[in-house]
């Protein structure tokens, strides 16, 4: 009888742990290397908030996707970015109006520099253009240009993970 009591203790008492949150599985503490990635870019970036389970928007609309939140088309009148090649992996889409004065982007202020490898600009016809450069700030050498409504499934090898920045304008 004894035993029986200790063992029913034993279990209301792990229960009540479980219940108070203090055992639980060690699943439930795992953190995905998506979501470690994201809580990098959110410490590294003041103006960034994560905004869907695998979404960054920072403060001025640009919005980093990662995993399943990454696949899907270009967002219409965007400039975007892509990990992989065919518009695969991470997803770096910069809205078309943030273009309109002419403006530099530099990738490493969204966590994405060196990362590209595919590219979209899903303006209308006659929205805006952009030069993707080498070097952080414009510098370096021009890799290439986006035009609207065009796109790059695959960058040539000299140029896939190279980009750096971005000088966007309306066209």
């Amino acid at each position: 009888m004894r035993r029986t009591l200790s063992i029913l203790a034993a279990v209301v008492i792990a229960g009540a742990g479980l219940l108070a949150g203090t055992g639980g599985t060690a699943a439930a503490d795992t953190v995905t290397p998506t979501q470690s990635r994201i809580d990098a870019i959110l410490e590294k970036h003041a103006d960034a908030t994560q905004t869907g389970k695998e979404i960054i928007t920072f403060s001025d609309g640009v919005q980093l996707r990662l995993g399943a939140a990454a696949t899907g088309p270009c967002p219409q009148e965007s400039l975007c970015f892509w990990e992989h090649d065919h518009f695969g992996g991470e997803l770096l889409s910069y809205p078309g109006p943030l273009c309109r004065s002419g403006t530099l982007f530099n990738f490493d202020d969204r966590g994405f520099n060196d990362r590209a490898s595919s590219w979209q600009n899903n303006s209308p016809s006659f929205a805006w253009y952009a030069e993707v450069f080498a070097d952080y700030g414009g510098g370096g050498t021009r890799l290439w240009e986006m035009l609207p409504s065009l796109d790059g499934p695959g960058l040539p090898k000299r140029y896939n993970d190279a980009a750096s920045s971005m000088y966007c304008e309306p066209f």
